[in-house]
């Protein structure tokens, strides 16, 4: 158990942390390391920071961890409470540092800022990571990219943030004051509200700007933009449900550039104020629908000509549009949509089929 108090002066870069190192900081075994940190950080290394195995606990004023060239962490338990960030990783001047590699390891983080923070990648392959985030889940401030494990980000302001976002597999469940995924270049705009990190849309599209889903089971409840790219938005694979917001002020799917769905299954519910649609669909077809107002707990399904159940999801919020996207829907096959009490005949004439949705966005 290692314990420090605040200091009068933190001038000295090597009191900024309770447990600190210049050098690489390697942690092996299966001891307990307590961190109470009354100063500033929790455990930090100015080079490389690798966890091996171990259990830590670790309470902050500011950071919990801090990798500054890497943070690389293979196994372990760790609970962080922190005043800023949970997980950190930064860099003086080679801009190729400052990433964060997790391929396993139970987290618990609960922070005032971001719960995993990193100036330049992060890439997630397994463990099971609980957030509840002042600011962003996990924020990467150049490339994100999710193979596996589970993050459960059960409050946050935005979920998970990044330039370029990539969603290869995983379990991924968010509930965001804001968006739910907010793919971003840092760059503000004009227009409509501030751009980049920190929400609000961008006035153009940025090509450079891409949210790609390729697999995964990925849930997200957002009072913002459910899925949102100051870019393009391309969709594999996966299983994807969307709840997105209640006010028409925000929309479930947010896109600046494209979005191009190639498989998986979606399903997305949200106002329609700003309902934007999906750009095209291949490998199956999407529908669109406005529904009117529909209270929270309504069940929504789409059923085809024979009675069949092709969809179907009971919304936890009130929504007035559904998106929904499966290689089950056919061209040319008449569905039946059930809304709460609202009930639709829809034909499928096009890979993105609309119905009552008024043209301008998407």
């Amino acid at each position: 158990t290692i314990t420090d108090k605040t200091r009068q002066s933190v001038d000295d870069e090597d009191f900024s942390s309770a447990v600190y190192s210049k050098a690489d900081l390697v942690f092996n075994g299966s001891g307990t390391l307590n961190v109470n940190a009354g100063d500033r950080n929790g455990i930090k290394s100015t080079d490389d920071l690798k966890v091996v195995s171990g259990t830590f606990n670790i309470t902050s004023n500011e950071d919990g961890i801090i990798g500054k060239d890497l943070l690389g962490i293979k196994d372990g338990k760790f609970t962080i409470k922190s005043g800023s960030d949970g997980m950190k990783s930064t860099y003086d001047t080679d801009t190729s540092k400052g990433n964060i590699v997790i391929t396993g390891g139970e987290f618990d983080i609960t922070a005032s800022n971001d719960g995993v923070h990193c100036n330049r990648d992060i890439l997630i392959s397994g463990g099971n990571l609980t957030i509840s985030s002042g600011d962003d889940g996990v924020h990467a401030d150049a490339n994100l990219q999710v193979d596996g494990g589970t993050i459960d980000i059960k409050k946050c302001y935005e979920g998970l943030e990044g330039v370029h976002i990539t969603l290869n597999d995983g379990d991924i469940s968010i509930v965001a004051s804001d968006d739910g995924i907010n793919a971003a270049d840092g760059s503000s705009s004009s227009g409509m509200g501030m751009g980049g990190f920190g929400g609000g849309q961008a006035s153009s599209s940025d090509s450079s700007v891409l949210l790609t889903i390729n697999g995964g089971n990925i849930f997200v409840n957002a009072s913002g933009d459910g899925l949102d790219s100051n870019g393009n938005i391309v969709m594999n694979g996966g299983n994807v449900t969307v709840l997105g917001p209640t006010s028409d002020g925000d929309t479930a799917l947010d896109f600046d550039g494209t979005f191009t769905i190639n498989g998986g299954v979606l399903m997305a519910f949200g106002s329609s104020g700003m309902l934007e649609t999906p750009t095209t669909a291949q490998n199956g077809f999407c529908i669109v629908t406005t529904l009117g107002a529909v209270s929270a707990n309504s069940a929504f399904s789409l059923t085809d000509s024979s009675g069949n159940v092709i969809m179907s999801y009971i919304p936890t919020k009130n929504y007035a549009s559904a998106i929904v996207y499966s290689s089950d829907i056919k061209s040319g096959s008449t569905y039946t949509v059930t809304a709460g009490s609202t009930t639709q005949s829809i034909t499928v004439n096009s890979n993105v089929t609309t119905n009552g949705v008024s043209g301008g966005f998407g």
